[in-house]
């Protein structure tokens, strides 16, 4: 075999080349999007936001009201601009109660006047507190709220509140297991070792 690659490379001409002339080719336009696919992945597009809404386990009266809250939003509104507009290069240029989005810049979309992260819905503020109630409805315990609401919300320090409301429920707190003390039982010393107690 390695007398086959040598008169192979005997056949090839070898010319050094320096780094500053080699140029890594285009993808785009070595690959140019024909426009009958262009009409295929638009239709794609279109099916994926309409499942998308389909699949999120909110009513669609909810979802137009949270629609309705995250036009009125001042913080949604800016992110939203920002997403259609572009972000700002230097993270330190965007208002702190905005910077926390700015990790998941690149997750974002927007789909019928929704914002979502990921496949997660955003929140606007002034409806956390009631989809916070409605996510400890069963009064399930921290860990399984907040593995709930990751499925299918998000907004900033959502782990947060609900570890902070889920332990102020009263009525979880009213029927939490309370494991009471058992009092100690003495029993009788005996007079010899391994004797047994009759008592």
């Amino acid at each position: 075999m390695p007398g086959v690659w040598k008169n192979m490379l005997k056949l090839l001409e070898i010319i050094y080349k320096a780094g500053k002339y080699l140029y890594v080719a285009d993808t785009l336009s070595r690959a140019p999007v024909d426009p009958a696919c262009e009409e295929l992945i638009d239709k794609q597009l279109k099916i994926y936001s309409i499942k998308q809404l389909e699949n999120l386990s909110i009513s669609k009266e909810k979802l137009i009201e949270i629609k309705l809250a995250t036009e009125q939003d001042e913080i949604l509104k800016i992110i939203k601009d920002y997403h259609t507009n572009g972000w700002p290069k230097n993270p330190n240029k965007i208002q702190k109660n905005i910077g926390c989005f700015f990790p998941h810049r690149h997750d974002m979309h927007c789909n019928n006047g929704l914002l979502f992260i990921k496949n997660s819905l955003v929140i606007p503020e002034s409806l956390r507190k009631d989809i916070l109630n409605k996510i400890h409805r069963g009064h399930l315990g921290v860990n399984k709220c907040q593995r709930m609401a990751r499925d299918f919300i998000f907004w900033p320090d959502i782990n947060l509140d609900i570890h902070k409301m889920v332990p102020s429920c009263e009525k979880c707190n009213k029927f939490q297991n309370n494991n009471t003390k058992e009092t100690l039982l003495p029993h009788s010393i005996t007079l010899h070792p391994c004797e047994k107690n009759r008592n």
